[in-house]
């Protein structure tokens, strides 16, 4: 009886043992599903991080290339302008030589 008794003290430290052991690696198991998921998160983070700056970068990019364009657009139609105005006098001018001529044929 008493033998009986010890190979069942002897089993149930096995299997506690057994438990024990089995839960150890499950926890580290999981421990380790949890780091290289939170290593995966990190990673996509990172990299959607990386993507955003990209996309500002070419946003500045092509912002400072619309300015550019609307810069040289208003140079382009001030020049035109000031050509206008130019014209206008020289127009002016000879009209009123044609006046003085007039008047003074007259």
């Amino acid at each position: 009886m008493q033998e009986i008794e010890a190979l069942d003290d002897e089993l149930l430290k096995t299997e506690k043992k057994s438990i024990e052991e089995k839960s150890k690696k499950l926890a580290q198991q999981f421990l380790e599903k949890k780091e290289q998921q939170q290593d995966i998160f990190n990673e996509l983070i990172e990299d959607k991080q990386k993507k955003e700056s990209e996309k500002d970068k070419l946003t500045k990019i092509k912002l400072t290339i619309d300015e550019k364009i609307a810069l040289a657009e208003a140079k382009k139609k001030e020049k035109e302008e000031q050509k206008q105005k130019i014209k206008e006098e020289k127009e002016k001018e000879k009209l009123q030589k044609k006046i003085e001529k007039q008047k003074n044929k007259k």
